[in-house]
């Protein structure tokens, strides 16, 4: 659940961020950096599928927080997202330590 200081979008925000850095020390630790969120994508799709679909959850739904006019997400919507989150995680992090 989240403290009611932190809006849902950044709590999203931040939760999309969370997945890209445990997702680039994975690919650092097989030498590889990404300058972009496409790219990144790409490589997710391409190295890490069984995790794509919850990894673009979350890029779409950042992107909606900070960019759409109407992008206010709701509690539900959250923990739907954080529960894509755990399943990132829990795919690379494995991998990382």
């Amino acid at each position: 659940m989240i403290d009611g200081a932190l809006s849902i979008e950044w709590a999203t925000t931040v939760l999309f961020y969370r997945a890209v850095h445990v997702i680039e020390a994975w690919f650092a630790l097989r030498g590889v950096h990404h300058q972009s969120h496409t790219v990144r994508t790409r490589a997710v799709y391409r190295e890490l599928p069984e995790v794509a679909a919850d990894y673009v959850d979350l890029l779409e739904a950042s992107r909606t927080a900070r960019y759409e006019p109407d992008g206010l997400l709701d509690t539900t919507e959250y923990d739907r997202l954080s529960a894509a989150f755990v399943r990132v995680d829990a795919r690379v992090r494995s991998e990382v330590r």
